[in-house]
């Protein structure tokens, strides 16, 4: 991004060197957290600067979700707000995949 070549990136990674107030804000516009880079500590992951806020909003709702509903949160955004559920127990009968027949639709039963 800042045009280094491996020889100085090789020397900021080394500690033999540093890299210049420029490569810092080129790396700064790319989200790259440049607090860290200069300190090793990193700063408030998901302050009003670094998000839009409407996704700081998300963020912080995310977060005061337990484990148990993050992780069903996740899944949903990841199957693209498609969730299957499917009920743990309670009688019913549950089934998936392909080629899946189903009585009084798939089966033309005649009475005797």
């Amino acid at each position: 991004m800042v045009g280094a070549s491996k020889r100085t990136q090789i020397g900021w990674e080394q500690g033999r060197s540093t890299p210049d107030a420029n490569a810092l804000a080129v790396w700064l516009e790319e989200g790259v957290d440049v607090g860290f880079l200069l300190t090793g500590k990193r700063t408030a992951a998901g302050s009003a600067r670094d998000l839009p806020p409407d996704e700081q909003v998300l963020l912080e709702a995310y977060r005061a979700l337990s484990a148990t509903k993050r992780k069903a949160v996740l899944t949903d955004i990841l199957n693209g707000g498609k969730s299957r559920s499917v009920p743990k127990s309670g009688g019913g009968v549950v089934v998936q995949g392909n080629n899946n027949r189903t009585a009084g639709r798939d089966y033309n039963e005649k009475e005797l």
